[in-house]
């Protein structure tokens, strides 16, 4: 089989139909002068990482101009005319690269297909037969056609058989915030330097009450198996993963909400940390994403925060989905503070969220709704939709 693709930046709906189709052969049309080399090499990169067997042949023409494409469309068939299949995916790329392909598909030289996202399906043109169940991509596959690279995780991740601890945690400390503040402060600033796992918290300065409730979320901790009891009234951290966890402020509402987006989708990923270029081998600034999960081949970042969410925090989650994505991500913040109840509609954060397409997901809409739902609502302000 061969498959003619014509390059644009949308890597979605370059990638979907490659993956899909796994073609023995495939020929990338582009305009030299609006795709860059960098950009050709990025995407082949991407088509390696599934498939280094498949041979790619490109092919540059003039996409403003109708005989040269059709010239090049005539060659690829020429030099394929062995094969039994020659299909053209007329999905993006210039409008008249695709009206060309179109032209020779009436003609029988080829056959037009299409790919429709939301239907997850690949079919012919003319007749509308569905020819293949579209695959779904990977985000590593997404960003390497981008031309960037996963460089790291940030966090340790959370073994599957420690799910619902973490979340059984994760719901105390949100109704205990202003306690966990003050702990996690403490124990932050105790650690620091000091690598052993016992810690007391007698030495904690706060007011009567706040001691009361920094003792029950302790109580907590241990009865949710992260930290035991010592007879002189000490505690213990279990292992060094835990610490980790415990002298991190806001590491609980990105493990929650990790946790809660693998209930829902086939791909989510916790501290995902970017090498924006790939060629260098260095680590660059703003790439690093709280949770980004795979959401019907579009990839959507999410931010969390557990402090009240800000302007500057909306600007930060916009600029780095467009940075990734484009048109092709979304960004959603989601947060332990009430937004949504906490100020004049006309002026609120949840207004200038709608507004700016960020959409939001609040802790308590887990209590409120499935798991799923809860993604759905958080996704309504966004242009990526079920």
């Amino acid at each position: 089989m061969v498959q003619i693709d014509f390059l644009d930046n949308n890597v979605i709906c370059n990638l979907v139909p490659v993956f899909t189709m796994q073609p023995n052969t495939l020929c990338l049309v582009y305009d030299e002068k609006k795709f860059r080399q960098m950009e050709m090499d990025s995407f082949k990169n991407a088509i390696c990482r599934k498939d280094s067997f498949i041979e790619i042949k490109e092919y540059a023409c003039d996409s403003t101009d109708v005989d040269n494409i059709t010239e090049v469309l005539n060659r690829i068939i020429d030099e394929h005319c062995e094969e039994d299949d020659i299909y053209a995916d007329v999905t993006g790329g210039p409008e008249l690269m695709t009206a060309c392909a179109c032209m020779l598909g009436k003609e029988g030289k080829l056959k037009p297909i299409y790919l429709d996202l939301e239907k997850e399906i690949i079919f012919c043109v003319y007749d509308k037969e569905v020819r293949f169940k579209a695959k779904r991509i990977t985000l590593n596959d997404y960003v390497t056609a981008r031309g960037a690279k996963h460089f790291s995780d940030s966090r340790s991740k959370p073994n599957k058989d420690e799910f619902e601890m973490i979340c059984n945690m994760a719901e105390k400390i949100f109704d205990y915030l202003e306690e966990w503040k003050l702990l996690n402060k403490y124990l932050a600033t105790y650690f620091y330097g000091y690598s052993g796992m016992h810690f007391s918290i007698n030495n904690i300065k706060c007011s009567k009450d706040s001691l009361r409730g920094i003792k029950e979320l302790v109580e907590y901790f241990i009865e949710f198996g992260f930290v035991t009891r010592r007879n002189d009234g000490k505690y213990i951290i279990k292992n060094a993963k835990y610490k980790e966890y415990i002298i991190n402020y806001g590491i609980w509402l990105e493990m929650y909400v990790y946790i809660k987006a693998l209930e829902c989708y086939d791909e989510a990923h916790l501290g995902y940390i970017i090498d924006w270029n790939s060629n260098d081998g260095v680590d660059t600034d703003d790439n690093e994403f709280d949770v980004v999960i795979m959401h019907n081949n579009h990839p959507v970042l999410i931010s969390c925060k557990m402090t009240k969410p800000t302007s500057k925090d909306l600007t930060e989650i916009g600029y780095l989905s467009k940075r990734l994505g484009g048109e092709d991500a979304a960004c959603i913040l989601a947060t332990t503070y009430p937004v949504k109840s906490t100020s004049d509609p006309s002026t609120s954060l949840y207004y200038r969220m709608k507004k700016l397409d960020v959409g939001l997901l609040e802790v308590r809409d887990f209590k409120k709704v499935s798991t799923n739902q809860a993604f759905e609502k958080a996704m309504e302000f966004c242009h990526i939709h079920e």
